[in-house]
């Protein structure tokens, strides 16, 4: 994310010029607290999805970079902080781990996750490989599992989409699924 140096208005990583006041866009961020942005993977209304390296450490992580158009506040973070801590009592080979939600030091609000390397589902399709009913059935099967085990644990994700579930390779190079 960027901000306008003349209004503030956020911008995606490309854009150079403020789309509201026509002023200069400065560089994005490379830096939350420790952690160094390595790659922008999504920008959407509410978020930025982000891999990212703490410094001293090579292993990635996955940032979760609150906009200002989400509206989230300490009250929310409040809440966001105790569903993670409930999130963490489910089996961590079906769900995305989220280590903490924390306020950076420039006063942006973001979610530290484990990084997981997933598959795209894009690419998938375009395989063929989703025409083995077998397949299809059994990634449907251990999606509806897993969602199985969220709602007789109480949980219910009302606004689930497609890019919530990862498509993940195991050990073996078996199709397996992740909720994030």
């Amino acid at each position: 994310m960027k901000l306008c140096q003349k209004c503030g208005q956020s911008v995606a990583e490309d854009v150079g010029t403020c789309p509201s006041c026509g002023g200069e866009v400065g560089e994005g961020i490379k830096y939350i607290d420790e952690y160094r942005i390595e790659e922008v993977l999504h920008e959407g209304h509410d978020s930025i999805l982000c891999r990212a390296v703490k410094e001293g450490d090579d292993k990635p992580v996955m940032i979760r970079l609150f906009t200002p158009q989400s509206a989230l506040n300490e009250e929310v973070a409040d809440r966001l902080k105790n569903e993670l801590e409930e999130l963490k009592k489910l089996p961590a080979e079906h769900f995305v781990s989220h280590q903490e939600i924390r306020r950076s030091s420039e006063g942006l609000w973001y979610r530290v996750s484990e990084w997981i390397d997933a598959e795209s589902w894009g690419d998938l399709v375009r395989s063929g490989h989703l025409e083995d009913y077998r397949l299809a059935f059994d990634l449907f099967s251990k999606m509806a599992s897993i969602l199985a085990i969220l709602h007789e644990t109480g949980h219910i994700i009302p606004h689930l989409i497609l890019n919530d579930i990862m498509l993940i390779k195991d050990e073996e190079g078996s199709d397996e699924v992740k909720i994030e």
